[in-house]
């Protein structure tokens, strides 16, 4: 059984693409210093953004009520960096990332690298779930992010 098989039960998620799973975890300097692979997962991360947002929108348009200023600022709350890194941190998604040797040294962006590879996770979730896909990004979003205990 592989790391990432351990992530899957983990978070609740089987993947079927495995390769989409393999994706969310490969850093831009990982890409830059080994040839074999040709994705980074910049791409998955800016879909997972967007998919996350949603979510979060939807989720609060249904149960708070308050106008858009009031709602604009909850929001925020569970879409920043920080929040979404400790989220990260909580699920160690940092020891599956693979980064390349510069990256591993730098400690200044592990808040921002931690966060994205979040995002990254809930695009590539998003992608495998097919015609379910946002449903079963929700619901990772739902328990990882929103309604987490752990942060």
């Amino acid at each position: 059984m592989n790391k990432l098989t351990d992530l899957e039960k983990k978070i609740g998620f089987e993947f079927d693409d495995e390769d989409l799973l393999n994706q969310a975890f490969v850093h831009s300097s990982y890409l830059n210093e080994h040839n074999e692979l040709n994705q980074c997962n910049e791409r998955l991360e800016f879909l997972g953004d967007a998919v996350l947002e949603l979510v979060v929108t939807e989720h609060m348009y249904e149960n708070l009520i308050g106008q858009e200023g009031e709602l604009h600022k909850e929001r925020v709350k569970f879409v920043k960096n920080d929040y979404l890194s400790e989220i990260a941190n909580n699920l160690r998604l940092d020891n599956f990332l693979m980064k390349g040797n510069g990256e591993s040294n730098n400690e200044d962006g592990i808040n921002t690298r931690t966060s994205n590879v979040l995002e990254a996770l809930i695009g590539a979730i998003f992608l495998d779930g097919k015609e379910t896909g946002y449903q079963k990004a929700k619901e990772f979003v739902l328990k990882h992010v929103i309604l987490n205990p752990n942060v």
